[in-house]
């Protein structure tokens, strides 16, 4: 497998304005590659200045800033709506919420 599989999957997320981390990577490889030997290629890339570890995410350069942005202004919306939330999980017949879309993944 070649690294710009790697590449193009951190772009994935990139495309939803979202960052993914190295296991998620891992996880949505369409090419089989052993867990060594994607760290060996992942750390490889990142040596090269190609990708960008940052806080648990992997980033094309120039991504991080306007992802960190995204992600503070969806968890000022998940601050805001937390006491909504607290609220709906006491209901006695609610027995699922779950959180999804742009939200779910700190891209609003």
């Amino acid at each position: 497998m070649s690294p710009e599989s790697i590449v193009h999957t951190v772009a994935l997320a990139h495309q939803f304005h979202s960052a993914f981390s190295p296991d998620q990577v891992f996880s949505l490889l369409r090419e089989p590659l052993s867990r060594p030997a994607f760290q060996q290629q992942m750390e490889a890339l990142i040596a090269r200045g190609v990708l960008h570890y940052r806080d648990g995410r992997l980033f094309l350069p120039g991504v991080n800033g306007a992802y960190r942005i995204r992600q503070n202004y969806s968890r000022e919306i998940f601050r805001r709506q937390r006491p909504y939330l607290q609220v709906l999980v006491r209901l006695p017949w609610v027995r699922f919420v779950g959180l999804t879309g742009a939200n779910a993944f700190e891209s609003c």
